[in-house]
């Protein structure tokens, strides 16, 4: 990464010859340089407004907190404390209901192939094979909740997007509403509570997990999955990254500032195992070993562009 200090721009620079392609390509930023040291924002004619967040940071509490716009006009909210980006403006619904959960159709087999190697894993900090009750929170067209059914648990799923709900309805699955983002189930109803690439979205994530939270049994399991605002391919393309600088994700988070955000609401950390619990043929089983032995040491070190966080909820005094 090469940084010009006298005029404000960064250019990232690099070979890619372990791809064959030996020729170097230059990436001019746009918009918001990033510095060096922290891969952070720094002031840009461009990037800061004569604006204020809605609140202080959701992390650590900081007032003090940097507008951020990206090349398609995407504008969130920057902390250098815990470098957190949020409080970003929620998109409109109808393009969320028309065009987010047609291409996830398109790939269901493989997204359910998925779905059953992220709950292998949780299984594994499950004790024994009771027919566990699982929560999927933006369950889109159903792929968690397949691979729950497929395991013997009693699954269901909970969407923003009425059209989403809808279609796991038709599969079978037990699916509802939550429009204005409330569950509607009772507190404490659930084992296992999930969200895969939902908690970007949200417009507040300290309301929504309490949200999510309050229905999850005491001891019961909650497991997330997001983009990773601190991986390798962000910090070589900066926000020339389109695809992971996208309008509809309010919040972009590092492992560091989610576990905060997690611990704070009362949750303890639980490692996320390399190998989990597969059921099924042996032939599940190797591709569940060989997806995740491959994909967890990734997201470890940074290089994945997803990072995963599970935690249970502690037992009351009296359990």
């Amino acid at each position: 990464m090469l940084f010009d200090w006298k005029t404000g721009l960064c250019q990232r620079q690099f070979c890619l010859k372990s791809l064959g392609l030996k020729r170097w390509i230059r990436y001019p930023d746009q918009r918001v340089a990033f510095s060096e040291k922290t891969d952070a924002p720094e002031d840009s004619h461009d990037a800061i407004y004569n604006m204020q967040p809605n609140r202080p940071c959701d992390c650590c509490g900081e007032g003090s907190l940097k507008s951020i716009e990206f090349p398609n006009a995407h504008r969130l909210w920057y902390c250098s404390a815990c470098k957190l980006y949020q409080q970003g403006i929620p998109t409109q619904e109808d393009v969320y209901e028309h065009d987010y959960h047609v291409e996830y159709s398109r790939h269901l087999a493989h997204k359910t192939r998925t779905a059953a190697v992220r709950l292998d894993t949780i299984h594994r900090r499950l004790a024994g094979n009771h027919q566990y009750r699982l929560l999927d929170i933006g369950c889109s067209v159903g792929a968690t909740l397949a691979a729950g059914k497929n395991r013997g648990w009693n699954a269901t799923g909970a969407d923003v997007s009425q059209q989403a709900v809808d279609w796991c309805k038709g599969r079978g699955f037990d699916a509802h509403a939550m429009p204005d983002g409330k569950l509607p189930f009772e507190c404490d109803a659930f084992d296992v509570v999930t969200a895969w690439h939902v908690i970007e979205h949200v417009s507040d994530v300290n309301e929504t997990l309490n949200e999510w939270l309050r229905v999850l049994k005491p001891g019961g399991l909650f497991a997330l999955e997001t983009p990773h605002a601190g991986c390798l391919k962000v910090r070589l393309l900066g926000n020339s990254y389109k695809k992971f600088w996208i309008s509809d994700h309010l919040y972009a988070f590092r492992p560091g500032n989610l576990r905060t955000i997690v611990e704070r609401h009362g949750m303890e950390l639980v490692p996320v195992p390399i190998f989990g619990r597969s059921i099924g043929s042996p032939l599940s089983w190797i591709y569940s070993w060989v997806y995740q032995g491959f994909k967890e040491p990734l997201r470890r070190i940074g290089i994945s562009k997803a990072f995963q966080i599970m935690a249970r909820k502690p037992l009351g005094p009296n359990q």
